[in-house]
């Protein structure tokens, strides 16, 4: 993985892993190279998810696939500082951990799936073809309400990177 994936998926763990790597020169001398900064990220990670680094890698492969496909699909520009686009890649991040240990959200509220998918009809087709790409790439389905959740960041990414 890139230094500048871990940059941009786990924004906060990397700026932990700055933080560290400022305490370790200042206590001990010591400069760290900036992919340390990368590396403790992604243990922060693993610790966050209750992972190892296998799963975390996968976990983070399905998350810039889902990303790309909602960029390329819907044609946006993500503001990456944003905070719908910053709780977009959370929910991926549990998204995708959830789909690596095959936990399946049940569907509660149908009105509400109804209610999405009518009012955010460009997001809910895009979150179709996100759950079409996983059945194909990984062999999982997704439950209604998983695409209705993905339909709910989807659309607030979109309103935002028109």
């Amino acid at each position: 993985m890139l230094l500048w994936e871990i940059k941009r998926l786990y924004p906060k763990e990397f700026a932990l892993g700055q933080e560290a790597r400022a305490i370790i020169a200042k206590r001990l001398g010591v400069e760290l190279a900036e992919d340390e900064a990368g590396f403790i990220a992604l243990h922060l990670v693993t610790a966050q998810l209750n992972s190892e680094m296998p799963e975390v890698m996968h976990v983070t492969r399905v998350m810039q696939e889902i990303l790309q496909l909602v960029k390329y699909q819907l044609q946006l520009n993500y503001d990456e500082e944003s905070l719908s686009y910053q709780r977009f890649v959370t929910h991926l991040k549990f998204f995708a951990q959830r789909m690596l240990t095959r936990t399946v959200v049940e569907d509660d509220d149908v009105s509400l799936h109804s209610a999405v998918k009518d009012n955010y009809a460009k997001a809910w087709k895009c979150a179709e073809t996100v759950a079409t790409h996983l059945q194909k790439q990984y062999q999982r389905s997704l439950t209604t309400e998983e695409i209705m959740f993905l339909a709910i960041h989807i659309e607030r990414v979109r309103k935002e990177g028109r």
